[in-house]
């Protein structure tokens, strides 16, 4: 008997530079929006605490870029809401211009040095990652430069997945799933939208049989290869 087709859980993470202004909110929380290139905004609630560690290790890094990790994704009026987040900064290094470069006569000259301020970044989403473990096997849609379009209806809000994957890929998923009495599959993808549902660009799927499930860990590091 096939099983039912259903979303069990989406994984959502975000990666960002620049720090937006926080507004409280109750029970401890804050709410920031970050904007991205398409115009499309994310909210993101998290806790007050994790936000004031946030905002001190950005301050110790010259150079950096923040990840806010969510499994509560849904859809709001201004474009898209991650609640119960995480975040978490990371020094990021500049890699040095590969361009040649003529020496040059040094003649030293010693001026007065003034307190130069740091530039502030403007915050912006840089990327968006999502990833959806479901259950039930969903048709597939023929696309064109052999690709095809899988939907993901989650139950309780009604939001719409919409991935796009190599055809080769689905077909392997497909087998692997007839091949296991129980399993559970999981799409990632870059995140994208439109005005009606979520989609998945680019993305992978693998199925696993229930008895060898691996961790977390290794599940993300098996998606990366694949």
């Amino acid at each position: 008997m096939a099983e039912k087709l259903k979303i069990i859980k989406v994984e959502t993470t975000l990666r960002f530079e620049g720090l937006p202004s926080a507004r409280e909110m109750p029970n401890k929380r804050v709410k920031l929006q970050l904007p991205q290139a398409d115009g499309t905004i994310f909210t993101v609630i998290l806790s007050t605490r994790s936000w004031r560690r946030a905002k001190v290790s950005a301050a110790e890094f010259a150079n950096w870029s923040g990840i806010i990790t969510s499994e509560d994704l849904s859809k709001d009026r201004h474009g898209w809401r991650l609640s119960e987040a995480g975040v978490k900064i990371l020094e990021t290094e500049v890699k040095p211009s590969t361009a040649e470069i003529e020496p040059v006569e040094v003649v030293e000259v010693i001026e007065p040095v003034e307190a130069v301020e740091p530039i502030a970044i403007e915050p912006k989403v840089l990327k968006v990652d999502t990833k959806i473990r479901f259950a039930g096997l969903p048709k597939a849609k023929p696309m064109l430069d052999k690709k095809v379009m899988v939907q993901l209806t989650r139950e309780e809000d009604g939001v719409v997945f919409s991935a796009f994957l190599n055809a080769k890929t689905w077909r392997k998923a497909e087998a692997d799933a007839k091949a296991f009495k129980h399993w559970v599959g999981v799409i990632s993808g870059r995140f994208g939208t439109n005005e009606q549902e979520a989609e998945l660009m680019e993305a992978g799927v693998k199925i696993y049989e229930m008895e060898s499930l691996p961790p977390k860990k290794e599940q993300e590091e098996l998606l990366i290869e694949s």
